[in-house]
């Protein structure tokens, strides 16, 4: 035995399948409680919508596809519906195109596919051709709860006039619900720019070229090769788009090139049991968008240290204390109320004081980010 159900909503949407559809714009005579379904007054309430492939009764058949994606996005971007995904619906009804399908079919399992992911309104249509230069399009909206068609449309438009009428039909439906208290609205918005609140932590893992090079009596001498970088960070949220932080950024390379030049001659070796880092402590602002892409600076003091270990002996030294920038730019995304992850750019410049000769250092890199608020 059939379910009952989608048996009720085929006797009510059957204009579909009818050659008088185009006259088939009387509502039935039942009434139904209606209410927190497929209903124009919201009150609150984010109606389910169920947007369906189109039947292609002609040219190609990703194009019933195509328009149930168009109408879709006309919906998650009003904000006040739980639109079913178009990947779930895809995968379902993409047996259903294999070969030549029947309206009758086509309308009885959408309305039942409709029904088994509980939605309130269930969108569907038929595309066939009208001409040389004519398509003929057929959509309804219907209560899934009822089997009343809210919204039927059906008419004829040219070919080149296909996306803009498309348009029209996806706002048309949109526009059936009465507007939402304001909170509905502004909920989802309001939720991404809050969670930078309270107190910050912030860390970053990264890689890219480290490098410091400095001039004396004719001659540039430098070392650099691939590092590897770590940060860390905390600070205050100021309000939704300001963080105020103090921050520390090392930078390590293993083994580096080393190099020398004058006006006449230059080379490059390299090096054993060589390790050159940096370092830069700071404090600094972090910008960020409503959509969590950011910009950070920070400004502090600097150093570099060179050390060479031969057998059991260790001999290293540093840079003095200098001054040193960074700037960070990227996008994170939140996986939680508190914490987000991220990927970002990251650039470094310093110059280090070291006995009457400066030194030149900066590091550019990417790294991934994780915060927490």
């Amino acid at each position: 035995m059939r379910k009952l159900l989608p048996i009720l909503i085929l006797i009510f949407c059957g204009g579909f399948l009818s050659a008088q559809d185009a006259g088939a714009d009387a509502q039935p005579a039942l009434t139904f409680d209606n209410a927190g379904g497929c209903n124009a007054e919201l009150n609150g309430y984010r109606p389910k919508i169920y947007v369906a492939n189109f039947l292609v009764t002609y040219g190609k058949k990703d194009m019933g596809r195509l328009i149930a994606d168009y109408i879709a996005q006309r919906f998650e971007a009003d904000g006040r519906f739980e639109v079913i995904s178009r990947e779930e619906i895809e995968d379902s009804m993409r047996p259903l195109f294999k070969k030549k399908l029947e309206a009758g079919v086509y309308l009885q399992t959408t309305v039942e596919l409709a029904a088994a992911r509980n939605a309130d309104c269930v969108i569907f249509g038929r595309i066939t051709k009208a001409g040389s230069k004519r398509v003929s399009f057929l959509v309804r909206m219907a209560s899934v709860k009822t089997g009343e068609n809210v919204r039927n449309v059906d008419t004829e438009v040219e070919r080149k006039q296909a996306i803009k009428f498309l348009e029209g039909v996806g706002d048309s439906f949109v526009s059936y619900f009465q507007a939402a208290p304001p909170p509905v609205i502004a909920a989802p918005v309001e939720k991404s720019k809050e969670r930078h609140a309270g107190l910050h932590l912030g860390a970053m893992v990264g890689g890219g070229y480290y490098d410091i090079s400095a001039s004396s009596g004719g001659l540039t001498v430098g070392l650099g090769g691939p590092a590897a970088q770590f940060g860390a960070k905390i600070g205050v949220a100021l309000n939704s788009s300001l963080v105020l932080f103090g921050g520390a950024n090392l930078f390590n390379v293993v083994n580096p090139t080393v190099r020398a030049a004058t006006s006449s001659a230059s080379g490059s070796a390299s090096t054993n049991n060589t390790e050159l880092s940096g370092n830069l402590l700071g404090a600094g602002l972090t910008i960020y968008s409503p959509s969590h892409f950011y910009v950070s600076g920070m400004v502090g003091a600097a150093q570099a240290t060179l050390s060479f270990t031969s057998g059991t002996t260790k001999i290293s030294g540093s840079t003095e204390t200098g001054f040193g920038a960074s700037i960070a730019l990227g996008q994170e995304w939140s996986v939680s109320k508190d914490w987000g992850i991220g990927v970002g750019l990251m650039g470094s410049y310093s110059q280090l004081p070291d006995h009457g000769v400066t030194w030149t250092q900066y590091y550019l890199g990417l790294a991934v980010t994780a915060s927490y608020n």
